[in-house]
């Protein structure tokens, strides 16, 4: 939610998740949490989605789904707004709207605002691909699907060898999908995967 709410996750990226990190639910926050102390604390930027909060002289570094929400949190709102949940990982921000809620991990991860790559598996895991294929060749009930699948198991292996070349193939039209690298990679939005990964030239 872009706006903070009584109790309300701030950000502005789409994510699903209550993973420590990303977003809170309202189970802990409204029961579980009700009773744990609000502790005076600091925060800064660090780098990428790394943050360093400080609070009854214990510093730690963590990590959160939506870094440029909480940089705008930082820039933004009252210092002596931003309130610890006890050791939950979350913290709230005090406003004239109500309480906006954050959620950190300890652990570091990738952050949600970084487009995610999306792979079609056939060609991530093509060596299971093959093994597959390559058992309906000899078990499907008739000739016609047995040498069909021989045929699609002919071609895992070619899209294998374009993997152990590192070539980076564009090939077309696979199980319904518009475009897909040899690696495994979907393109079918070519500027998100380009932002994310960067490796093939077009």
């Amino acid at each position: 939610m872009s706006e903070p709410t009584v109790e309300a996750n701030l950000g502005t990226v789409e994510c699903a998740s209550y993973k420590p990190g990303h977003n809170l639910h309202w189970i802990p926050v409204l029961n579980k949490w009700r009773d744990e102390p609000r502790l005076p604390m600091t925060i800064r930027h660090i780098t990428s989605n790394a943050f360093e909060i400080t609070s009854e002289g214990k510093t730690e570094i963590v990590y959160n789904h939506n870094p440029s929400a909480v940089i705008r949190a930082i820039e933004t709102a009252n210092p002596n707004h931003f309130k610890k949940v006890g050791n939950t990982g979350a913290i709230t921000i005090e406003s004239n709207r109500g309480h906006a809620w954050l959620y950190f991990s300890n652990e570091p991860f990738i952050d949600c605002e970084t487009p995610q790559p999306k792979y079609y598996d056939k060609y991530r895991y093509i060596d299971k691909e093959i093994e597959r294929l390559e058992e309906l060749a000899t078990t499907l009930p008739t000739l016609e699907k047995r040498l069909g699948a021989k045929e699609l198991s002919l071609k895992a292996q070619f899209i294998k060898r374009l993997q152990l070349e590192n070539a980076h193939k564009t090939l077309m039209y696979v199980s319904g999908y518009k475009t897909v690298c040899s690696c495994g990679l979907l393109l079918d939005n070519i500027r998100r995967i380009d932002d994310a990964v960067g490796h093939i030239t077009y």
